[in-house]
């Protein structure tokens, strides 16, 4: 597991999978997208498993949920969190927004054919709050703000689509929903169940995928993916202040 500070990342992922190591890389996968491919390209070169570390899929809010969704149409995620200098070696978008890009091109299942994003500066010299919306082929939609200068911690993301309306709060791990079933409105919390610490769970999944030969929870493959798209976010937000005169 390499979790270190993510300019770190293709300098240390390649001596683990130059030794013939799986990986399991903290999320992002790299601090350059051009950095990112490379450790893709080495580990299918070496034959080896790269995973790569997107806790939310392990929050047990999120598993609870996941059985309501069906063909959301719009999802709304904020990330909102205080400052802290760790992690700011990267913007806020490759940093935190990244766990909700990755949750949106998982229950929407594509990828967007259209992006926007706007974001600032704030406290860094790099992008510290973004708004980002993403605009898919089926018509569904997904609006993602993260921060990293805000008062207070909150991640809560939402689920609309036909007659249901998901709501998870990340941090509290609860569930709220609204369903509509027989042309009733029904209230409903579901239980999320008390399991082992999503860390550990994610470990586990990691190990489980290298003894059975199987792709990861999330595989470099698809995790580039999610990084590829990050960075566009990037280039738009960058593009947007240049525009602004706030950028040479």
């Amino acid at each position: 597991v390499c979790a270190t500070p993510t300019e770190t990342h293709l300098e240390v992922g390649s001596r683990v999978l130059e030794a013939g190591v799986h990986l399991l890389m903290e999320k992002p996968l790299a601090d350059t997208l051009e950095a990112s491919r490379k450790l893709v390209s080495l580990a299918r070169e070496k034959g080896l498993t790269l995973g790569v570390g997107y806790i939310e899929r392990f929050n047990p809010a999120v598993k609870a949920a996941e059985r309501f969704l069906e063909k959301p149409m719009y999802i709304d995620a904020q990330r909102l969190a205080p400052f802290n200098p760790r992690g700011t070696d990267v913007d806020v978008i490759t940093d935190l927004m990244v766990h909700d890009i990755d949750l949106a091109l998982l229950y929407i299942g594509e990828e967007p054919e259209r992006v926007q994003c706007v974001g600032v500066p704030v406290l860094t010299d790099k992008i510290d709050i973004a708004n980002a919306r993403l605009e898919f082929p089926s018509g569904a939609v997904a609006s993602l703000t993260a921060s990293r200068v805000s008062m207070q911690k909150y991640r809560k993301i939402r689920f609309f689509q036909v007659d249901a309306y998901v709501s998870v709060d990340l941090l509290k791990k609860d569930v709220e929903l609204v369903l509509r079933r027989d042309g009733d409105i029904l209230p409903y919390f579901p239980e999320v169940p008390k399991t082992e610490e999503p860390v550990f769970l994610q470990d586990k999944a990691f190990l489980e995928a290298v003894e059975d030969g199987k792709k990861p929870p999330v595989s470099g493959e698809e995790a580039l993916k999610t990084t590829e798209l990050a960075y566009r976010l990037v280039e738009d937000a960058l593009d947007r202040l240049k525009r602004a005169g706030f950028m040479g």
